[in-house]
């Protein structure tokens, strides 16, 4: 966090598996009000937290997207799924394209 307060972006995009009820490798943007709502295999402490504690630090909007994992077993590798969704995210931020991801509703 201390590099997010030192930098003062404009947009911080956060990225995660999420456990959304969705098919591997879907993507969403995933608003503040319902991350609770997702399952976060990989936190211990639930991301909402961690926005709420840098929403200060950030000049503009803080994105959460989640790609919704094959497997949730801890030490499984990444599916093809998974790893296409990852490319694809990445593709968008660097065409700024984040717009087109669905919004989980």
């Amino acid at each position: 966090t201390g590099v997010v307060r030192r930098e003062r972006p404009s947009l911080l995009v956060l990225i995660d598996a999420a456990d959304m009820g969705l098919p591997p490798g879907s993507i969403c943007r995933i608003p503040r009000d319902l991350i609770q709502d997702v399952g976060f295999g990989t936190h211990m402490l639930p991301l909402y937290h961690v926005i709420d504690y840098l929403k200060d630090a950030v000049s503009g909007d803080i994105l959460l997207i989640g790609i919704q994992p094959a497997s949730k077993d801890y030490g499984d590798p990444i599916s093809p799924h998974v790893r296409a969704a990852a490319d694809e995210v990445m593709a968008l931020l660097k065409s700024g394209s984040l717009e087109k991801l669905d919004l989980m509703a």
